[in-house]
């Protein structure tokens, strides 16, 4: 199983970075694009932060390999 978790900024209408989802210096709203099973999700980190954003994303995966560790644990 693999996993992407990447965090974005959702930018508001009035932000001059509007067009650049990865540009880091405004202060619009963090949010997460992942990817794991197949299934897409977007979530809001309720955060303004990068560097927050940045850690969570990092969490997501580090949780996803822990599921999957213990998966395969118990299958063998």
């Amino acid at each position: 199983m693999e996993m992407t978790a990447n965090p974005y900024r959702r930018h508001s209408a009035k932000c001059k970075y509007a067009h650049d989802p990865q540009w880091k210096r405004c202060k619009c709203p963090m949010w997460i694009y992942s990817y794991a099973d197949g299934k897409e999700t977007r979530r809001s980190l309720k955060t303004r932060s990068w560097e927050k954003a940045a850690e969570t994303a990092l969490e997501w995966i580090s949780a996803q390999r822990v599921v999957e560790i213990r998966h395969t644990l118990t299958l063998a």
